[in-house]
């Protein structure tokens, strides 16, 4: 779909990078005989490699968004790319392309511009910036005190830290997020189902996320897409 130019992609820095497929073979069904030696165990082989429509494979690169919105990871290096070894990116050559439903190409810089803005100017996404820089931080401390009294305080103030920034987000007034009616009928029968459900939907109340997604969707539908 991004390729194509028929959808914006939002979220963090970019995905996880596995574009590899792996399989666990049997060595016992696969080796016959040695029957005192066995179980021989597993051998994991790749067998399989993922490539975009544009010849590029998701190794190691993952999917990178178009409008990136911060969250706790994002000055964090994770993925497949942090694992030892892993296998390189490469690409092929790339299919023919193209479609005439909707050209988002033109249109993408000026709403990207625009989330930008929103996240720039919103205090919400700046305790989140706030945030990453302070796990990031965590992650980087090389020294740690010996003495435990000295640790536990340590230990403690960075979980006070955390819950802080937990309970510092509240309900966003225009977002209303409901159950399908065709959904609750369901819920209604199972009372843990219920309070999963509830818990879940104040979750949503709060998620800037997806009130910034409602944004972008809303400039989506202010331009035109055929130009």
């Amino acid at each position: 779909m991004q390729k194509y130019g028929r959808a914006i992609f939002v979220g963090s820095r970019a995905t996880y990078g596995k574009g590899t497929v792996q399989r666990f073979f049997d060595l016992d069904k696969a080796v016959t005989g040695f029957d005192a030696d066995k179980p021989l165990g597993d051998v994991k082989i790749t067998l399989q490699k993922f490539y975009r429509v544009n010849g590029g494979s998701t190794q190691l690169r993952g999917v990178t968004p178009d409008i990136n919105l911060p969250d706790n990871q994002q000055y964090i290096d994770y993925g497949e790319k942090e694992m030892d070894y892993p296998m390189e990116w490469s690409e092929i050559a790339p299919v023919e392309y193209h479609q005439d439903i909707v050209n988002l190409k033109n249109s993408m810089d000026k709403i990207r511009n625009s989330s930008d803005a929103r996240v720039k100017a919103s205090p919400q996404f700046s305790k989140v910036i706030t945030n990453a820089l302070r796990i990031k931080e965590i992650q980087d401390e090389s020294i740690v005190p010996l003495q435990l009294d000295e640790y536990r305080a340590l230990d403690l103030a960075r979980e006070e830290e955390s819950t802080n920034f937990k309970k510092a987000f509240g309900k966003i007034d225009k977002l209303k997020p409901q159950n399908l009616a065709l959904d609750l009928q369901s819920l209604q029968v199972d009372s843990s189902k219920m309070s999963r459900n509830e818990a879940w939907l104040e979750t949503m109340e709060k998620d800037i996320y997806l009130e910034e997604t409602l944004h972008i969707m809303k400039d989506l539908m202010a331009v035109n897409h055929k130009s």
